[in-house]
């Protein structure tokens, strides 16, 4: 009788935990036509189909320590035109995006801990050097005065195909097989440590924070980095903000190899939360004799998405509008000049760039995306739109 009691209490226990699970799912897909140069009769296409899942399983009532994960599976179809056969290239792939246990505990004297492992979106304080996917632990002290955070990482069991990393060189890791579905990306290995002080004068936050990156096999020696940033951000009126932010970096701990990512930004809240307008410049260093070697950050991420430059050796000034006149209505137009720093300073082009997000239901929305990028070189003019569909459940 004893026995049955306990199974009863067991299987009455898993009930109530399943019963707070939650779960759904997300079905978009994205239709882009792009044109690169004059060659308008020879536009490619290309269709991306993803079905992402998601669960998270708490396990107190709080909703305070839990496991989250969530997946997808991607069908890219790309055609080229113009050509006799038509080109047509088909892709799959399949990932874990995230997988992590998570906790927070409150302290005394308003203090908290965050604790998060597993596999899990991380970012620097720029969102420039590193911001990607990572297998990892990550730590977080909270209180009145102060925030600090450590982290650390490994890349080696990422898939190379939906994260992309750069090597000491700038250049993308280029993994040595192709396997259709999941390819792992380069070992490496991340830490991180970063203090930031709210209010620390005239509402003004101070944030510190240092990044290092080692290669564990011999083909990525060459890409061990440290990454220094000291950042500043707040108020400087009513409805207008800064964001200043400097990175420094070294390459194997050899200090004549300095590189330097800066940031400036401005932005400003005319209608509260409906309406923003930024601008600001961001310089990624070249080649300066005796100053400076071309920065290489962590994260692949473009510049400019159409020009192909990353953040190494550009200059980028834009301007930024965005407008929510209400729940369901984002519309926004973007400005960006690009500059060549590489070696010489040359002016490169300026994108233009257009986005409506219509949210038709609460589960159901549509975007709309439309760029330009206009090329001192006619060769590297090109023109992209973008239709994006998404269903949730």
């Amino acid at each position: 009788m004893k026995k049955h009691l306990a199974l009863i209490a067991l299987i009455s226990l898993a009930l109530v935990q399943a019963s707070a699970l939650e779960y759904g799912g997300i079905i978009d897909n994205d239709t882009t036509v792009r044109i690169t140069g004059n060659q308008w009769t020879s536009p490619n296409l290309r269709d991306n189909l993803t079905v992402t899942a998601n669960l998270r399983q708490p396990f107190n009532n709080q909703g305070t320590v839990y496991i989250a994960a969530e997946g997808f599976f991607r069908y890219g179809l790309g055609i080229t035109f113009g050509q006799d056969p038509l080109l047509v290239t088909h892709g799959f792939t399949l990932d874990l995006s995230l997988l992590k246990i998570g906790a927070s505990f409150k302290l005394n004297n308003n203090q908290s801990i965050v604790l998060n492992g597993g596999r899990f979106i991380a970012s620097d304080e720029t969102g420039l050097v590193l911001n990607q996917t990572i297998d990892g632990l990550w730590f977080q002290f909270n209180s009145s005065r102060a925030v600090f955070q450590a982290m650390a990482a490994y890349t080696g069991l990422l898939n190379a195909k939906t994260t992309s990393m750069l090597m000491a060189s700038g250049s993308a890791w280029t993994p040595s097989d192709s396997q259709p579905l999941y390819i792992l990306a380069a070992p490496y290995i991340i830490g991180n440590l970063k203090a930031e002080f709210p209010y620390l004068f005239a509402n003004q936050t101070l944030t510190i924070e240092t990044l290092a990156l080692f290669g564990i096999d011999i083909a990525q020696t060459d890409g061990n980095r440290m990454y220094a940033t000291l950042a500043l951000t707040g108020p400087l009126a009513q409805k207008l903000f800064y964001t200043l932010s400097s990175t420094l970096c070294i390459h194997n701990f050899d200090f004549t190899t300095l590189s330097n990512l800066s940031r400036l930004e401005f932005s400003f809240y005319p209608l509260a939360e409906k309406m923003k307008l930024s601008f600001g410049a961001t310089y990624a260093s070249g080649t300066i004799p005796s100053v400076f070697t071309p920065f290489a950050a962590i994260t692949a991420q473009p510049s400019v998405s159409l020009a192909g430059f990353r953040y190494t050796g550009i200059l980028k000034g834009g301007i930024h509008f965005t407008f929510k006149p209400n729940k369901v209505l984002l519309l926004a137009a973007n400005a960006d000049a690009l500059f060549d720093c590489r070696s010489d300073f040359a002016f490169n082009g300026v994108q233009l760039e257009g986005d409506l997000r219509y949210q038709m239901f609460s589960d159901v929305a549509f975007g709309l995306n439309i760029k330009s990028y206009f090329a001192m070189e006619e060769a590297r003019n090109a023109l992209s739109a973008t239709l994006k569909a998404t269903i949730s459940f």
